[in-house]
């Protein structure tokens, strides 16, 4: 849903610190599984929705990394996406400038993204929202390599869109996309890893 727009990214170096993983969290991502939470800090005034997630890949971050900044493969790996442009490249990659646009549901409005995303490759991509019909999207991918060769792929956002949409419509979309973009990124992931062994074995 919404919090798919700009697939590969964070907004604002500032803004928001690491999420931190329970015992629970941390058993569950070594059994394979994903963690999300959603929440709302109401403490801040912004009306905006809080999310986080992680999963463990078995593939190194650069691979991740590759499909990640893909615009083409970026449509697999987010169902409902229908466009993913790159409109501007820094000469060095370091940064490139895109439009992203998600259809949400029936009854609301495609949502659009246009947002800059800054690179440190292959272990941190952030972003700066650009335009669109979001009022908030703050968040940030971070990919982490784990003692046991896995990578830990980890996605923190914040969340308003500009047209109205009901609070407990938003995170219950939020609850069963990001899931299903994390196992879509790390089956695609643990795909190209796999080919990649193969073909360095072969004489």
């Amino acid at each position: 849903m919404i919090v798919v727009l700009g697939f590969a990214y964070t907004a604002n170096a500032r803004e928001p610190s690491p999420q931190i993983l329970t015992p629970e969290a941390e058993a569950s991502l070594l059994r394979g599984d994903y963690h999300i939470s959603v929440w709302q800090d109401k403490s801040r005034n912004d009306k905006a929705i809080d999310v986080f997630g992680a999963i463990d890949v078995a593939a190194a971050p650069e691979t991740i990394w590759a499909i990640m900044t893909d615009c083409r493969r970026t449509l697999s790996i987010v169902t409902q996406m229908t466009l993913c442009e790159v409109l501007e490249t820094a000469p060095d990659g370091s940064w490139d400038v895109r439009r992203q646009k998600i259809k949400v549901g029936a009854l609301l409005p495609k949502s659009t993204s246009i947002f800059r995303s800054d690179y440190d490759r292959p272990h941190h991509i952030q972003i700066s929202l650009l335009g669109g019909n979001m009022k908030i999207q703050e968040g940030e991918w971070i990919l982490t390599v784990l003692e046991n060769g896995k990578t830990r792929v980890s996605y923190r956002a914040r969340l308003r869109p500009k047209f109205p949409v009901p609070r407990g419509l938003l995170k219950r979309g939020v609850r069963q996309d990001v899931p299903q973009i994390l196992e879509n990124l790390r089956d695609q992931s643990e795909r190209d890893q796999t080919r990649l062994a193969e073909t360095s074995d072969r004489p």
